[in-house]
């Protein structure tokens, strides 16, 4: 909430447990509402991959960042209508 107040924007994470399937969400607004902007969303953006990263983590000694992702089927984790 902090990161929110500081940016002045809203923040959205949504976490997929992938063993369990659990799926955990946060946001500083309405969740629904912000994944309605990002999915209407046609401006320049930036993107960044774990791939992007790992060359800044290891420059800082953070050496223990897995190099990929496990292997999860979107299905796996769904949002629940509330």
């Amino acid at each position: 909430m902090k990161l929110a107040v500081f940016c002045d924007c809203e923040i959205g994470v949504i976490v997929c447990n992938v063993h369990n399937g659990k799926l955990f969400e946060y946001s500083s607004a309405d969740m629904e509402q912000a994944l309605n902007r990002y999915a209407s969303y046609n401006g320049p953006s930036e993107r960044r991959k774990r791939e992007d990263l790992s060359g800044l983590s290891a420059a800082k000694g953070f050496s223990d960042i897995p190099q990929s992702e496990p292997n999860v089927e979107r299905s796996s984790c769904s949002l629940a209508s509330r």
